[in-house]
């Protein structure tokens, strides 16, 4: 249906016409769901950042921590995290671009990393000043 409605944007207005449209509006949906998770962990959260309910699944969490454990799951986290995934994204989006011969992919890219990266700043200003301490995190 989604894909149906967006072949008739397209042949109607052009492709990059309809494609910033979905782009637009997906943005928009993931913004709308962004504040509503905010709403729910304020729902969650206590005085002390950590609801009396998540105080069993914290303490299980850091029972099941081991230096071994911490060092697999910080490699993992390295590799896919903050280095291998944008590495991952840049050389498909630059594949894209050559085989397609439009920039397109490109401002695909940079939509689907700006916009995520912006959501995360402005949602640890509000999440994370309530949180548990670095030492307690899981």
């Amino acid at each position: 249906m989604l894909a149906r409605a967006h072949r008739r944007l397209a042949h109607r207005y052009g492709a990059g016409t309809a494609s910033a449209l979905s782009l637009v509006v997906g943005g928009a949906l993931v913004a709308a769901s962004t504040a509503g998770a905010v709403t729910v962990y304020d729902g969650v959260t206590g005085r002390s950042g950590v609801q009396r309910l998540d105080r069993p699944a914290l303490r299980l969490g850091k029972r099941l921590r081991s230096p071994a454990v911490d060092r697999t799951a910080g490699a993992i986290a390295d590799a896919f995290g903050p280095v291998g995934m944008p590495v991952l994204t840049l050389a498909s989006g630059a594949a894209l671009t050559l085989r397609r011969g439009t920039g397109l992919p490109l401002g695909f890219v940079a939509a689907a990393g700006g916009g995520p990266l912006l959501m995360t700043l402005l949602g640890k200003r509000i999440v994370v000043p309530r949180s548990p301490s670095w030492s307690e995190r899981v």
